[in-house]
């Protein structure tokens, strides 16, 4: 019954959901709420889009990573960075996770944003821009797309 007291657990999932994403005091038409179900739907798909293939140095996948500093990092095909994991040191007896590193590949100027490539380089710019668009949803319009 819409209004009454058993209606309140549907409005405490839907008030956890939207301040999963911060909107909770947001009085703004602009920045809909969302259903338990639109946020967890939401969650995952950034997650999907900020999750890391770890590789080795052959560039063979061997595992998946949440990185939240390398996540910040926009798409580029001729990025500044490159990517890249150090693995296998042991403390006491364990060995460490990979580590990402951000590795500069060219001379980067001061207030420039850093940026490495969602997709293979070696590809042409048509299969690069139709992975981008499948995998991540959007149009590459990066200087060497186009070209």
């Amino acid at each position: 019954i819409k209004g009454s007291v058993y209606d309140k657990p549907q409005r405490d999932k839907n008030s956890a959901a939207n301040s999963v994403w911060g909107y909770n005091n947001i009085v703004d038409d602009k920045r809909a709420a969302f259903t338990l179900h639109q946020s967890i739907e939401r969650t995952l798909n950034a997650f999907k889009k900020n999750n890391f293939g770890i590789v080795d140095s052959l560039h063979s996948p061997f595992g998946e990573g949440v990185y939240p500093c390398a996540a910040l990092l926009n798409h580029s095909c001729a990025p500044n960075c490159i990517l890249r994991y150090e693995f296998g040191r042991k403390v006491g007896s364990k060995f460490q996770l990979p580590i990402l590193q951000i590795v500069a590949c060219r001379n980067i100027v001061k207030g420039e944003e850093l940026t490495h490539s969602y997709v293979d380089l070696a590809l042409p710019t048509v299969e690069r821009r139709a992975r981008l668009i499948g995998t991540h949803g959007f149009e590459c319009k990066c200087i060497r797309c186009q070209k």
